[in-house]
């Protein structure tokens, strides 16, 4: 069974809880296709060769988000596990969670503005 590891991050906001991070993205299956319009979503993604969930989601907030200010939280004690659909590339996917704070007040950070 060919299984896809993947890290996950919830963000919030150090100077203004309740507020969370979301990233606008096409997901990288979708991007040869013609009229895919991005979707809001958390910052995650698979990891790559022999990358460690650590190193992984250090480089998931630093692509996605485009910072390197935060601090962990902490780490979910659990995994989210589902199959993919018949064809797909994976048949699994083992998905980590963490939760953490960007350590930058709004619109005061090294951020890629949005698009």
């Amino acid at each position: 069974m060919k299984v896809r590891r993947a890290v996950g991050a919830i963000i919030g906001w150090r100077d203004n809880p309740g507020h969370v991070i979301l990233v606008k993205k096409v997901k990288t299956e979708d991007i040869a296709k013609a009229d895919i319009e991005p979707e809001w979503d958390i910052p995650k993604g698979g990891l790559k060769g022999g990358e460690k969930a650590e190193q992984g989601i250090w480089r998931e907030l630093t692509e996605e988000v485009g910072s390197t200010e935060f601090a962990l939280i902490r780490k979910l004690p659990f995994r989210i596990t589902f199959d993919f659909p018949p064809g797909s590339k994976w048949d699994r996917q083992k998905l980590t969670f963490s939760i953490w704070n960007i350590l930058v007040r709004q619109g005061h950070s090294n951020q890629k503005p949005m698009k």
